[in-house]
């Protein structure tokens, strides 16, 4: 498959949709009650650090995605390793799914099995991804607008129906410094911050490589305020209720009611939300795709979809019996085990090896390619 290019617009488009995805479905830092705003913040500096560590091992590999450069440093250990980033993009693809399922049932389709929602979710991601990444992107860069739009006009409408109380949000650090910052790291740093090791796969389709640094950090700002704010406005709404409401800005849509005829917005909503979590699943599965396509040298990632896609949707329904274990098991075991170490640790060690070796893509090297 020829590399397909995408252009800087369309990078920060999908970096946006990406992490604002099931991001904005949980709320993120309630632990800090009403500092949740200050710890996403705080958390967004580890982010943007993350970042940097991705965008320095892509200007000394600029044609080369994650897996590739793992291998090249960590030989057949790197060969392993890449493996795993593959099962855990599509074990991360397979919890979003989950997590959409279970919204959708709780709200939209009580009746309807799990199973059936998740099949349908994976049917659309299944199309895009076996359109390409150009495809993807474009539609990206369509749906960033019009979900930004909407969001502005949710958040205008609970901001003038009575809903707000600032007295909420105050005092600011009431519980102290140390107990925003336990909220913010590592639990926002890794989600949805550190998942942006996705896009390792993705920078080389960049069509202007001196734009990436600019394009990604903008996007991340713009998504550590907007999830800042979300959060604020949440936590005005409902107070410490955040805290024990499954989908906290679902329960803070159903409230709103301007003069009795500006109501019942959860059903726009959720679509909206559905619609960013499918896009955040088509990117973690085109990385898992890509791994496959380098990892074994094929010239076309296709023939691994449907069995990726047949995978994910087993593990949607596998990976916990209920609602309650599956989000114990995302903040308790995923956090920890599985993205600390990907997310962050294996990055760092394959950044210092390239260092100590002195290794990167050489101007030859980059004409070969």
């Amino acid at each position: 498959m020829k590399l397909q290019k995408i252009t800087p617009y369309q990078l920060f488009a999908l970096i946006f949709i990406f992490e604002i995805g099931s991001a904005i479905l949980f709320g993120l830092g309630f632990d800090a009650k009403q500092d949740a705003w200050l710890a996403i913040l705080l958390a967004l500096v580890g982010g943007v650090v993350v970042l940097l560590i991705y965008i320095w091992l892509y200007y000394r590999y600029p044609t080369l995605t994650f897996v590739n450069y793992t291998t090249r440093n960590l030989g057949f250990l790197g060969k392993i390793i890449s493996h795993g980033y593959i099962l855990y993009f599509l074990y991360i693809a397979a919890r979003v799914i989950r997590d959409l399922g279970e919204l959708t049932t709780m709200y939209l389709l009580p009746a309807t099995p799990l199973l059936v929602i998740n099949l349908l979710g994976l049917l659309i991601v299944g199309y895009a991804l076996y359109l390409g990444i150009e495809v993807i992107a474009r539609a990206s860069e369509i749906t960033i607008g019009a979900v930004y739009a909407f969001f502005t006009f949710i958040l205008i409408i609970i901001m003038f129906s009575d809903l707000v109380k600032i007295e909420n949000l105050l005092p600011i650090l009431d519980n102290g410094f140390m107990n925003v910052l336990k909220a913010a790291y590592p639990q926002i740093v890794t989600f949805p911050f550190g998942e942006l090791i996705v896009f390792t796969m993705i920078f080389p389709h960049l069509n202007k490589k001196n734009k990436l640094l600019k394009t990604s950090l903008l996007s991340l700002l713009l998504v550590g305020l907007t999830l800042s704010f979300i959060s604020a406005l949440i936590y005005s709404v409902i107070g410490g209720s955040a805290m024990s409401c499954t989908f906290p800005f679902v329960c803070v849509v159903r409230l709103v009611n301007v003069a009795e005829f500006i109501q019942r917005f959860e059903g726009s909503a959720i679509i909206f939300l559905l619609a960013g979590g499918l896009a955040k699943i088509t990117l973690f599965m085109y990385a898992a795709l890509i791994g496959f396509q380098d990892i074994y040298k094929t010239n076309d990632y296709r023939p691994f979809l449907l069995p990726s896609l047949v995978l994910v949707l087993f593990l949607s329904i596998m990976i916990a019996g209920h609602l309650a274990q599956h989000l114990e098991i995302g903040l308790k075991i995923v956090t920890y085990y599985i993205h600390l170490p990907l997310q962050i640790g294996i990055p760092l060690i394959v950044l210092l090896i390239s260092l100590i070796k002195r290794d990167k893509l050489k101007d030859e090297e980059l004409d070969q390619q």
